[in-house]
């Protein structure tokens, strides 16, 4: 408010000055479902005079923090992926104008310096030099004014610019100028915060602090406003003509799932435009399932994206396989490659390939309003998460619904394991085919129950699959980005219940009210004692699935059957000995894990790998390996030497070979089921979305 006054203010010369040349966007609404959380309760606790002091309630925000929105994410790392509506709306908005500019005004915690421009580095490659460069104009104009009033600042040291979905990185791949400014405060700091050198931090100190870059980043746009319309046009043209990577054309496989569609929606959401070729083509390009250069055909279905179109940069930014690292050292995930998140074949071409005709999907299967006999029956693929969407409507219509566990032929195509069958057998006193209706698009009509090949479709090789319900984990203990992925999925993907718990103490737990317990990640502090409800509850039919760092709380509990990846022999010191106190920081990224993609070895038998892309990838964030269950199904795994892309700590990477990814362990008459990579990771790794939901679904 205090930028637009000043911006608005007639009496104020010199804003309207600057005014003659840019244009100036403000968004206030950054996040309005954690500012209202926030300010409602520092309503509820302030005092009548701002207490300064660090240690009091009024400086300790409860869970889940104003930080996220209303399903717990974090919307500044939802720019590239857009999962949630205000992402979505925000960078709709954005395309209508495009900015030159973008400053992203944040907080951190109170007691550090102001933050601006240049960022740190690594700078991801394709980052222009102008835009490097003309960071540090920026930034030596707000280091003037900062000067001026004697405010501590610091530049160029933590937050940098590689992983693309950042209000300021996202923006940078669009052409702009994306920075971030980063005010000490957060939801610590309140009105008022009594910082370690005696002084008092103050809301309107923080205002004023913002204020003066915001205005700043309008002043050097106001001076250099040819030179950013000239750099900003060389920019577009370059992409257009001349895309900086080694890429120029990215061809995805169309293998008939939905999941090339979910991925074709991503590009539409970012503005990258693609196509098809009219005819069949044998060409050459790097595959990205087995990480190598590869000839192959080029079909008519498959989706072509061309890096030569103005948001060319920031495709080959989304689509190219691995990321150039300059440093290691970085503040997020390093690699993201749209390929292996949503479980696609792919092969990046160096030439250029002209996209000739408009995508067409995955043709769809016959419907049930072109046939006038009554089916014996319906088979749906399970390869996507549309799929499960499907099933968890067919479940709250009361339908019943079988699972194959074997392969079989019918309706002339072959359907793997995973697939399911509706039979009008189980359904006789349903309005079936009313009750199809809407999914006829996903449904296949089978005429007789046998089959030409496999089972016949009142085999036992049929699995009745069972309505669960659901309940999920929530408060202290809890990671509330972690459990809001899961709430997110169920409510808004797969628009099913969840009940969701007010406590994580299973002691405190009435199990007689839920079938499926979701751990999410979290630091969970139980005692023997607290857990022999849960014990009980599992050898009695209950299902546990636990998810990422979940998993570490279990160890030690010889029911859960989890142990630590035994400690591999340290190799060669990387570093010169002994370790300088400066080079400390650096060198504790040896036993780290920056967001890799990892490639799978995988048992397709098992229903958690059911429908999944094989091989399958997973995204790699947690430093922790797991070993292999001793007693239980290993159903994705690291093999001896993992393929991988992104950065892995020499450390850590010597424990990972041969160690788990998504297993399940029989108790009684239940299953612990573990995924050790949270596979809802900020909502938009697509295949892990239906390992979930195998475990949702699946495994019983």
């Amino acid at each position: 408010m205090a930028v637009r006054h000043q911006l608005a203010d007639p009496e104020n010369e010199q804003a309207a000055g600057w005014l003659q040349h840019p244009v100036v966007l403000l968004d206030p609404v950054l996040n309005p479902d954690g500012y209202d959380r926030y300010t409602h309760w520092y309503r509820n606790v302030a005092s009548r005079r701002p207490d300064p002091s660090p240690f009091t309630r009024e400086h300790r925000e409860p869970w889940p923090g104003g930080r996220v929105n209303h399903y717990l994410f974090d919307l500044n790392r939802d720019w590239a992926w857009q999962t949630q509506v205000e992402s979505r709306r925000r960078v709709a908005e954005y395309h209508r104008w495009m900015p030159h500019i973008h400053a992203d005004l944040h907080e951190q915690y109170p007691e550090n310096p102001y933050y601006f421009a240049p960022a740190a580095h690594p700078y991801h490659a394709y980052i222009t030099d102008w835009q490097a460069d003309f960071q540090q104009v920026v930034g030596t104009n707000h280091a003037r004014h900062f000067d001026e009033k004697g405010w501590l600042y610091f530049t160029g040291e933590v937050f940098d610019l590689l992983y693309p979905s950042y209000g300021d990185s996202w923006p940078t791949f669009n052409g702009a100028i994306g920075m971030t400014y980063e005010q000490g405060g957060h939801s610590l700091a309140g009105r008022a915060f009594r910082t370690q050198n005696g002084d008092t931090l103050t809301l309107a100190d923080r205002i004023a602090h913002h204020l003066t870059t915001a205005l700043s980043t309008v002043e050097v746009a106001a001076l250099h406003r040819e030179e950013i319309l000239r750099e900003v046009a060389r920019y577009f043209e370059r992409s257009r003509t001349r895309p900086p990577g080694p890429y120029k054309t990215y061809v995805i496989k169309n293998d008939g799932s939905k999941r090339i569609e979910a991925l074709a929606s991503v590009l539409d959401r970012n503005g990258i435009r693609y196509g098809s070729l009219s005819r069949a083509q044998r060409l050459k390009g790097w595959r990205y399932t087995r990480g190598r250069e590869e000839t192959f055909e080029l079909q008519p279905a498959d989706l072509v994206v061309s890096a030569c179109q103005p948001s060319g940069i920031l495709a080959q930014v989304m689509l190219d396989p691995f990321t150039e690292l300059e440093d290691s050292l970085t503040y997020d995930i390093t690699s993201w490659s749209l390929p292996y998140a949503y479980g696609l074949e792919a092969y990046a071409l160096e030439q250029k390939v002209v996209v000739t005709d408009a995508f067409s999907g995955v043709p769809p299967v016959p419907g049930l309003a072109d046939q006038t006999k009554q089916p014996y029956g319906w088979l749906m693929p399970w390869n996507s998460l549309r799929h499960a969407a499907v099933f968890g409507q067919l479940q709250q219509q009361g339908i019943r619904v079988r699972v194959a566990e074997v392969p079989l032929s019918a309706a002339g195509r072959n359907w793997p394991p995973g697939s399911l069958l509706i039979t009008r057998a189980d359904n006789r006193k349903l309005p079936l085919q009313q009750l199809l209706a809407p999914w006829a698009a996903e449904l296949v009509p089978v005429f007789s129950g046998q089959t030409p090949s496999g089972p016949d479709l009142g085999s036992e090789a049929f699995r009745l699959l069972t309505q669960l319900r659901i309940a999920l984990l929530s408060g202290e203990e809890v990671r509330a980005g972690s459990m809001g992925q899961v709430w997110h999925l169920m409510e808004t993907e797969l628009d099913i219940p969840v009940h969701i718990l007010p406590t994580a103490r299973p002691d405190e737990l009435d199990f007689d009210q839920f079938d499926l317990l979701i751990l999410p990640e979290g630091r969970y502090d139980w005692s023997e004692e607290q857990l022999e409800p849960l014990k009980a509850w599992v050898r009695e039919g209950g299902r546990l699935l636990a998810i990422g760092r979940a998993l570490s709380s279990l160890e030690g509990h010889p029911f859960f059957g989890l142990r630590q990846a035994e400690q591999a022999q340290p190799g060669p010191l990387e570093e010169e000995w002994p370790l300088r106190y400066g080079e400390a920081s650096r060198a504790s990224i040896s036993s780290r894990i920056s967001g890799a993609i990892f490639r799978t070895g995988m048992d397709p038998t098992h229903p958690l790998a059911f429908g999944l892309p094989d091989p399958y990838f997973t995204l790699k964030n947690w430093d922790r390996p797991v070993a292999l269950l001793e007693e239980g199904w290993n159903v994705a795994y690291l093999e001896e030497e993992p393929f991988y892309l992104g950065f892995v700590g020499a450390e850590v990477k010597q424990k990972l070979p041969q160690t788990l990814v998504a297993g399940v362990v029989d108790r009684g008459a239940g299953h612990l089921i573990y995924l050790v990579d949270d596979p809802l990771f900020r909502g938009f790794w697509e295949s892990g979305k239906l390992l979930f939901c195998n475990a949702l679904f699946l495994v019983d």
